[in-house]
């Protein structure tokens, strides 16, 4: 995959995410990366850290399923959909959008637009 391109860096990113491997998930971002979700905003190695950690915690499980996708240089929207399995077993299924930058290589910057956590199944 080209590391140029941010959907291909995404996708090595949420690989990681997916398998819950924090290390290697901080290994596809910038030292300066910016990642905003619903409601946070976490700037930085640590404060990013710091937000995975707690959601593996909350969520054990994750898939993620890229439905779209718009590449515009070093730039993309993806939209996606991710079925989160939290501690007890229980589902609940995520759509959203995921802006990103890279830069050398790196997630510089990752914006997340999603719908609310529904009740889980």
């Amino acid at each position: 995959m080209a590391l140029d391109n941010p959907v291909s860096v995404l996708k090595l990113f949420w690989d990681a995410e997916c398998r819950r491997d924090i290390p290697a998930l901080m290994d596809h971002l910038d030292p300066g990366a910016i990642a905003a979700g619903p409601g946070d905003l976490e700037r930085g190695y640590d404060e990013i850290r710091t937000g995975y950690e707690a959601s593996v915690l909350e969520f054990p499980g994750i898939e993620i399923k890229i439905l779209g996708e718009f590449r515009a240089g070093d730039r993309a929207a993806v939209e996606f959909e991710a079925l989160l399995t939290d501690s007890q077993g229980r589902h609940r299924r995520v759509r959203g959008v995921k802006l990103v930058q890279v830069r050398h290589g790196k997630l510089a910057s990752l914006r997340s637009y999603e719908d609310p956590l529904g009740e889980p199944f």
